[in-house]
C-alpha cells in the first residue's frame, strides 16, 4: 500500500497535510527516524569541516619567512636533479 502523504502531495492536496491526524503522523515519522538521519548527517558534516577549518586558518602563508624558505630548499634540490627522457630510459635498458 502506498504512503497516504505522497498521495496528498501528488494529487496536491496539500491542505489536508495540515489536518491534525495528518500533522501528527508527519510528527511521529520525524521523531522516530526524521530527526535520527538529520543529526547523523549533520555530525558527519561537522566532523569533515571543523578539521577543514582548523587546517585553512593554521596553514602557513607562502609569504611566512619559514614556509618561503622550506619551498625554497625543496625546489633547489629540485632543480639539480636531471630529468629522465625517454631515450635514456629505453637506451638504458638496451
Amino acid at each position: 500500500m502506498r504512503d497516504t502523504l505522497i498521495t496528498q502531495v501528488e494529487h496536491k492536496r496539500l491542505e489536508l497535510l495540515q489536518h491534525p491526524v495528518v500533522f501528527n503522523e508527519l510528527k511521529s515519522k520525524w521523531y522516530g527516524l526524521g530527526l535520527f538521519l538529520y543529526l547523523i548527517q549533520l555530525l558527519a558534516y561537522l566532523i569533515f569541516i571543523i578539521p577543514l577549518s582548523i587546517l585553512v586558518l593554521t596553514v602557513r602563508q607562502p609569504t611566512d619567512p619559514i614556509c618561503s624558505k622550506y619551498v625554497a630548499t625543496i625546489l633547489r634540490r629540485f632543480k639539480n636533479v636531471e630529468p629522465i627522457t625517454r631515450w635514456r630510459v629505453l637506451s638504458a635498458d638496451y
